[in-house]
């Protein structure tokens, strides 16, 4: 006699075709029949809803469906959630494998949503919060040790005591509530010996203390910020994104100048137009580079000759070889015309150029 078979007997191309007729609605409502029809739901959905957004689902589809696949949610992105949500007890209730969680609210629902999530979630990894006051929410931190990257809108200087106590952190993106918020690069970052990745917008920087920055951080990033006047040295950096950042006169060239021996990476967007002579003489101090992002506007004049000394400057550094090249992209604007000038060039074998979008440059 053989054994009796069920809907989960059948091919997942069958299955597919089957769920594919119905709409959210009834597929919710067949899973709460019968076990069996439940467990081919699961089945069918398997991994779907690894990555969950509070817009993605019905209100009325929260709480069947997180009973069902909550255990298999590892990133959840919570937009708008006020306090007293139903949704926050149900994400806290199945989603108990989360491993990336990004929280926004308004003004109106303060950090209530954010707090209560986050203490019942000690697993999470990495954490993005846009709140009106991550510096309360930050005093929990210290107790989610496994959280090593995060990034922080709406944040403000004053959150920097509790900042210095997350000594776990590998990766940390700060952006500020307003261009006049001054931050002390040595008030946070001396204490976090092992941050690899920082990522400051919209700041004005300043480095008030004598020394250097912690080994461990292997790449800085800043968008839209000021530094004042200069910044200290990072041993062992690597990799340099500078933003539509301003700098006191010469200092970003010395910047580079100082981490010549370690710098391999270097994106670059000046705030107004590129000056080149200046660009050619940040270039020749970057003698390790193996890519370059540049962001080229369409008012940028770019000529035979700035080609020419490009291509000297890249050759006299001796890193790029023909077999090797120099990995330089840049923006849509122009490219044409700048790549039939690289084109014409003698020696342009040692750059590969190729052209990327605005966004691009800060999400490559």
């Amino acid at each position: 006699m053989s054994a009796q078979k069920s809907i989960l007997d059948l091919p997942a191309k069958v299955l597919g075709l089957i769920y594919g007729e119905l709409t959210l609605h009834a597929k919710l409502q067949l899973a709460q029949v019968h076990k069996v029809l439940r467990e081919a739901f699961i089945l069918y959905f398997d991994g779907r809803f690894h990555r969950i957004s509070v817009g993605d689902l019905p209100y009325e589809a929260w709480a069947v469906i997180l009973e069902m696949c909550g255990p298999g949610v590892c990133e959840l992105i919570c937009d708008g959630l006020k306090a007293g949500d139903p949704r926050v007890d149900l994400i806290r209730k199945y989603c108990d494998k989360l491993r990336y969680m990004e929280v926004s609210s308004s003004a109106d629902s303060g950090c209530g949503p954010a707090k209560e999530l986050l203490f019942q979630h000690k697993e999470l990894l990495s954490l993005f919060l846009c709140v009106p006051d991550p510096t309360e929410v930050l005093e929990l931190m210290v107790d989610l040790p496994n959280i090593t990257e995060m990034s922080l809108n709406m944040f403000s200087a004053k959150g920097l005591p509790q900042l210095q106590r997350l000594v776990h952190l590998t990766s940390l993106h700060l952006i500020s509530i307003s261009s006049d918020d001054l931050i002390c690069l040595f008030d946070f970052c001396t204490t976090l010996k092992k941050l690899r990745n920082l990522t400051l917008n919209n700041f004005k920087i300043q480095c008030h203390g004598k020394g250097d920055m912690p080994a461990s951080i292997r790449a800085l990033e800043l968008l839209g910020c000021e530094v004042l006047p200069e910044l200290p040295y990072f041993p062992r950096l690597q990799s340099l994104s500078i933003i539509k950042t301003s700098w006191s006169k010469g200092n970003f060239c010395k910047f580079v100048s100082a981490h010549s021996n370690t710098l391999r990476h270097l994106k670059f967007c000046a705030k107004r137009e590129l000056q080149v002579d200046e660009f050619l003489k940040i270039l020749s101090r970057a003698r390790n580079l193996i890519r370059l992002n540049v962001v080229v506007r369409k008012d940028d004049i770019i000529t035979a000759d700035f080609v020419a000394n490009f291509i000297k400057i890249i050759k006299d550094n001796g890193v790029a070889t023909s077999s090797r090249p120099l990995n330089m992209r840049i923006t849509k604007c122009q490219f044409n015309e700048i790549y039939r000038l690289f084109d014409e060039s003698p020696g342009s074998e040692i750059i590969r150029l190729g052209w990327l979008d605005f966004p691009d440059i800060i999400r490559d």
